[in-house]
């Protein structure tokens, strides 16, 4: 698969867009992680868990989104790379970590912690996740689908499970623009997996 690169608005007179097919000079590759900060605003599934503590993982992505690069898919059976856009450290970690933040923030838990733990120190609740979509798009949208499960880490019982598909709308042409409109989508996600955690 060749890379392609995510338009910028430095460039808009330069080069084309995510499907690029005018050959260019390579482009300088940034770096990039998904933010730590909490979102703002009111927690939206507050006192969901009650007293019980949460776990959270694990967290796995389809191999073919699990790269060094931003995933673009230009068609249903068909990825390109943003040769400009890559992960500053593996995507599982950072998708790990954003979605523990946010269900943090989302249901005020003051416990929570993160696959694996000693047996002897099992939450309550665990959650799990494999995301099945993580990628741009060429109409300017960011896509999550994923496949999450909720357990009773005591018993090993799952309790609860779902799909989730949320699309974003990539503000503006950087590619900076494009991870922000990831990060919402891992947000939703998180919202989404908080509200039936009162179940």
């Amino acid at each position: 698969m060749r890379p392609v690169t995510l338009l910028t608005a430095a460039a808009l007179a330069a080069t084309v867009s995510f499907g690029g097919c005018i050959a260019k000079p390579a482009p300088s590759q940034k770096l990039f992680v998904l933010p730590t900060s909490s979102p703002v605003g009111a927690r939206p599934h507050a006192g969901e868990l009650g007293d019980r503590s949460l776990g959270f993982g694990p967290v796995s992505i389809a191999s073919h989104l699990d790269r060094e690069y931003v995933a673009v898919r230009l068609e249903d059976t068909r990825y390109e790379y943003a040769d400009s856009m890559r992960w500053a450290s593996p995507l599982d970690g950072l998708v790990e970590e954003r979605l523990v933040e946010a269900m943090v923030w989302a249901t005020g838990a003051r416990d929570v912690r993160r696959f694996p733990w000693p047996t002897s120190n099992a939450p309550d609740v665990r959650v799990s996740a494999r995301l099945l979509r993580f990628e741009l798009t060429p109409d300017h949208t960011a896509e999550l689908s994923a496949h999450w499960s909720l357990w009773d880490s005591r018993s090993g019982e799952e309790v609860n499970s779902g799909y989730f598909n949320h699309q974003e709308p990539v503000q503006g042409n950087s590619a900076a623009a494009g991870v922000e409109a990831l990060d919402r989508t891992l947000l939703r996600f998180a919202e989404a997996m908080a509200a039936e955690l009162g179940g």
